[in-house]
């Protein structure tokens, strides 16, 4: 949520950092998380950007996992 309102507000070493190509990947890295939980028979049931954490690595960590649901 802090990446994405810093991009917002035109912070510059946010905007240099977090251009579109890098803004589409953790969103790939997000749906991939998503896709495995589906697959697996699993429902997160409350993704927002809180739930997402980005480490300085370009990791991305799909948090809180208290209201998911099994299919």
């Amino acid at each position: 949520y802090e990446i994405l309102n810093k991009v917002k507000s035109e912070e510059i070493t946010f905007v240099e950092e977090y251009r579109l190509p890098v803004l589409l990947e953790i969103f790939t890295k997000i749906c991939d998380a998503m896709a495995y939980a589906h697959s697996r028979g699993v429902l997160h049931l409350d993704i927002k950007p809180d739930n997402i954490k980005i480490s300085g690595f370009g990791e991305v960590i799909v948090c809180d996992w208290g209201l998911a649901q099994l299919m």
